[in-house]
């Protein structure tokens, strides 16, 4: 039996907000692209085309992610991906995957959406550490936030937490605008955990539901530097504006569908790049 070659990669011990904005500066850009690969046979629009398709699965998958990255890399700082999308591939799959995110001058984001008891939560950030992420997504919902800061500092490869505070399904809007915790709705109670506990960025929605009040009360509370991750912007048609403007530069806009699946997804990573720079009144580079 033939034996498969571990994929290696340089662990970078940078903090990662320190990562996230040399990347950007070098790109200049605060593009995303959501790497989200559908299988022909999943649904009938926005999947993988033809020409990546191979009878391994898993093949096509990364094979498909990988091929975006050539194409849109000079164009964008960071590649979110969806572990929703990508089930089923091994932890060598995904080592290769954050390598060539990392050998493309990007960040890599596994969207993972991460919540459970603290040794449960423990095993999935040693996991995806060895897998060569730079950061994670986490759902606050089920609390251990301090304690997921804390492991995912002290690991090898450390990783930076992203946590959800205004997620892009408008059904969140009852969640976190409506229901509330001792006087407060419940997005700024979580704005307030990402605080105290020192975690690296806050998922932001650029939904109808979202306000860009909303984004400026998130900001005040957890300060200039922590990073927004901007979802819901593209095929959800999300208006990143009111973000942006609210936010500044320590942002990321995610865009997955509308570039990833189009003809030519290097023009449109650079039409967006192009935009985005123009909402934060800069030049693009």
């Amino acid at each position: 039996m033939e034996q498969t070659k571990t994929v290696s990669f340089k662990p970078d011990t940078t903090p990662f907000l320190s990562r996230f904005r040399r990347r950007r500066d070098e790109k200049r850009s605060i593009l995303s692209i959501g790497l989200d690969p559908a299988l022909p046979e999943q649904r009938s629009a926005d999947t993988i085309p033809e020409s990546f398709v191979n009878p391994d699965e898993n093949k096509t998958r990364l094979d498909f992610c990988i091929g975006v990255i050539e194409q849109t890399s000079d164009y964008c700082c960071a590649y979110k991906v969806n572990q929703q999308y990508t089930i089923g591939l091994s932890s060598d799959d995904h080592r290769m995957l954050a390598k060539r995110i990392q050998e493309a001058g990007c960040i890599s984001i596994l969207d993972y959406k991460l919540n459970d008891i603290p040794s449960t939560v423990d095993s999935a950030l040693f996991h995806i550490s060895r897998q060569g992420y730079d950061a994670l997504t986490f759902n606050p919902f089920l609390g251990n936030l301090a304690n997921t800061v804390k492991t995912s500092r002290s690991l090898p490869n450390p990783l930076g937490v992203i946590v959800l505070a205004l997620p892009s399904n408008p059904e969140s809007s009852k969640f976190v605008k409506a229901a509330g915790l001792k006087g407060s709705p419940l997005y700024r109670v979580i704005a307030q955990e990402v605080k105290s506990c020192g975690a690296e960025g806050c998922v932001v929605s650029a939904a109808d539901y979202v306000t860009e009040s909303d984004v400026v009360a998130i900001r005040k509370i957890v300060g200039r530097q922590t990073l927004f991750l901007v979802v819901g912007v593209g095929a959800q048609l999300g208006n990143p504006r009111k973000v942006v403007r609210a936010s500044g530069e320590n942002t990321l806009v995610n865009v997955g569908r509308r570039i990833i699946y189009t003809h030519d997804p290097k023009a449109q990573a650079r039409t967006y790049n192009t935009s985005f720079n123009q909402l934060l009144g800069r030049q693009v580079g």
